[in-house]
Formats: C-alpha cells, sequence, structure tokens
C-alpha cells in the first residue's frame, strides 16, 4: 500500500533525503525511527517502515529504475497458501507457482524470501516439513523441462506425476477429474508462460 505523506512531513523527508550519505537508498535503522517520530509529530503515525519505503522509492525514481507492479489479490492468495503449506518450497512447488501466478520464477523466490523475513523479524516460528536438499543438477534439469513445455510440466508437477524434489516420474495414478480440474484452473491462457525468461539454479 502507498503512504500518503502530508507536506509537512513530505518536506522532512526530502530535507532528510538531502542529508542522507551519497550512494545510500535509505537511513540506517535508527535513523528511520527518528525520521519517523519526527514525521508524526506533524501529521499522521508514520513509522520507520513506511520512511524505508519512501527512501527506496525515491532512490529508484532517481535512478531510473522501474517500480515493481504491485501483487494482485490472486497472486498473493497462491503465494500464501502455498508459504502456510511449506515456507521453504522445492524448485518443482517454485515452478508451480510462477506457471500459476504468471511472475517471473526470481519474483515468486524473492516473496517468500521476504515473507521468510518478516516471520523472523517478529519472532514467529517458521514451520517446515522434513524436507531433504535439493540437488542443483536436479532442479536446473527441472527448468529446463519447465521452458519446454511450460503448461504440461506445470500440471504434471501439481497432479504428482513428477516429484516436486527430484523431477522424477512418481508412478501415481491420477483421476480424470483432477485433470479437468488443472485445465479449468490453469490450462486457458497460459501459452505466453513459454517465451517467459527462467533460470537454472537449484531453488
Amino acid at each position: 500500500m502507498v503512504r500518503h505523506f502530508t507536506e509537512a512531513q513530505l518536506a522532512i523527508l526530502e530535507r532528510e533525503w538531502g542529508f542522507r550519505d551519497q550512494g545510500a537508498s535509505r537511513p540506517h535503522k535508527r535513523r528511520s525511527i527518528t525520521v519517523a517520530m519526527n514525521c508524526s509529530d506533524v501529521g499522521p503515525r508514520v513509522t520507520s517502515q513506511d520512511v524505508g519505503r519512501y527512501f527506496s522509492i525515491r532512490a529508484a525514481r532517481e535512478s531510473g529504475r522501474p517500480r515493481a507492479t504491485p501483487l494482485t489479490s490472486a497472486q498473493l492468495e497462491l503465494l500464501e497458501t502455498s508459504f502456510n503449506l511449506e515456507p521453504y518450497p522445492y524448485v518443482g512447488c517454485t515452478i508451480i507457482l510462477t506457471y500459476q501466478t504468471g511472475l517471473q520464477p526470481q519474483q515468486v523466490k524473492r516473496w517468500f524470501n521476504n515473507q521468510r523475513k518478516k516471520y523472523r523479524n517478529n519472532d514467529l516460528a517458521l514451520w517446515t516439513s522434513s524436507r531433504t536438499e535439493q540437488d542443483p543438477a536436479a532442479a536446473a534439469k527441472m527448468w529446463r523441462a519447465y521452458k519446454m513445455n511450460p503448461s504440461e510440466y506445470s500440471k504434471a508437477l501439481w497432479l504428482g506425476i513428477i516429484a516436486t524434489n527430484t523431477g522424477q516420474f512418481t508412478g501415481k495414478v491420477v483421476s480424470a477429474a483432477r485433470g479437468e480440474e488443472w485445465e479449468r484452473r490453469w490450462g486457458a491462457g497460459r501459452d505466453a508462460h513459454e517465451d517467459d525468461e527462467v533460470d537454472t539454479d537449484e531453488g
């Protein structure tokens, strides 16, 4: 959510922007808290996170970097549901989410990293299944298979025909109804993924 500051608060933020260390995108944490308190004294409450976001957007604007596009409610629902099931997903799960959300692989990974940081910063425990380490070579092979046929490979992972951790065929027999569910929810309008840029690391 974009924070709207009053003119008085913007004056404080812009003054702080001018005083910042050259090359720094935002003030350090203690200074952000002080700036937030100063802004709160002249208008609605401002947090240090609000200050950090303001400086990040300001730095992106100055450098010409495009601002990130907000996630849709549908994308967030998919990501949050997956995170609640497993905050450290195997590459197969990342592939499924890449296909379902229409995001780039790095966007999905970055969202999970940020979500885990939020939990740690708030001293919240992260539940995880007793997962095994992913083989980097297997992960890279899975990304290549996804690139060749995004819709069919994602479908096979989602149905459990291909294991999300190894990329191996599981021998699982899937009902026709389950396959139809995938087609109904994700089959239409997803061919554009074939042109997406994907990475081939283990994550």
